[in-house]
């Protein structure tokens, strides 16, 4: 029988049979050790003058990510949580996405943890939960254009490196990879220990990207055993040329392939790998989704898929 002759239904009927071969088939609601925690708010981002539309990032993300080909031989499976709380009252939703996430990290032992926000704010539900539930030091490398430590009296999504200075103290180490100065007000940099690799420094060592050194990623990342190390990247540290659908979209930037880097050298070397993912906007993507499908590799890459 000829393709064309084929009943609508028949056809449809072979296109499920499709979804045998990708990842979404490993989706499951059973105890595993590789979850996604998916938190669909942006207010953070609205209180700080962004773009709204990052909401809808998490949905976007997975469902592109859902598509991709399965070739996990182990047939590992992936959970999909919904940790954001109500957007009613911002600083009872950071509070009850705490709680979400720590309810998540109860069930069994985790080996991958991929977080989507949302705003860049959710990093801070997301390192609250981990050194409440792990009780060790933890440290953030945050790929970004931004510090994320304005002195504003209420918080959003360009406060939670400062929240989290303000609350875990001397058990928080910052490293920030990619930042921009002329993304920064001065006052960013007031009253906040912090180690900061520039954009600028970053494009001489690294000879304009062309020159991807790892005894040099590794030395920036600074990972050490005995902290819990979380890999957060706020996506509007991209290159705006190869990724634009974000809620602050930046000329200048890191390129794609430096992150997927860092990302790796990341991986290789913690035993619980937290991936934080933030700031897509859909509403500012192409037809083709391209950046949700950048962002659904990044997740692969960081479940080790």
């Amino acid at each position: 029988m000829k393709p064309q002759d084929k009943s609508h239904k028949e056809i449809q009927k072979i296109l499920s049979r499709r979804g045998e071969d990708q990842i979404k088939s490993s989706i499951t609601h059973e105890e595993c050790e590789k979850i996604i925690l998916a938190a669909a708010n942006d207010m953070g981002v609205i209180r700080n003058g962004g773009r709204r539309g990052a909401a809808f990032g998490p949905s976007c993300i997975t469902n592109a990510f859902k598509k991709f080909a399965s070739h996990s031989k182990d047939n590992k499976k992936i959970q999909i949580f919904e940790v954001a709380g109500d957007e009613s009252d911002f600083n009872q939703m950071q509070l009850q996405e705490i709680e979400n996430i720590k309810k998540s990290l109860d069930i069994l032992k985790r080996t991958h943890l991929c977080h989507l926000g949302g705003g860049h704010d959710h990093i801070y539900p997301l390192a609250m939960a981990i050194a409440e539930s792990f009780k060790r030091k933890i440290h953030i490398i945050n790929i970004d254009a931004h510090l994320d430590t304005r002195v504003d009296d209420f918080s959003h999504s360009g406060t939670p490196f400062r929240q989290l200075k303000i609350n875990l103290k001397d058990q928080l180490r910052i490293t920030q990879i990619g930042i921009q100065e002329i993304s920064n007000v001065e006052s960013n940099w007031n009253s906040i220990d912090m180690t900061v690799h520039l954009l600028s420094t970053l494009e001489k060592d690294f000879e304009h990207f062309n020159n991807l050194d790892l005894d040099l990623i590794d030395k920036i990342l600074d990972i050490k055993n005995e902290e819990l190390t979380i890999f957060s990247l706020d996506l509007d540290a991209i290159k705006g040329y190869e990724f634009s659908a974000v809620s602050a979209v930046n000329p200048l930037g890191l390129p794609l392939s430096f992150i997927h880097t860092l990302l790796s050298r990341y991986l290789s070397k913690v035993e619980l790998k937290v991936v934080g993912l933030y700031e897509y906007n859909p509403m500012f993507d192409d037809l083709a989704a391209k950046d949700a499908k950048v962002c659904a590799e990044l997740i692969k890459q960081s479940l080790q898929l």
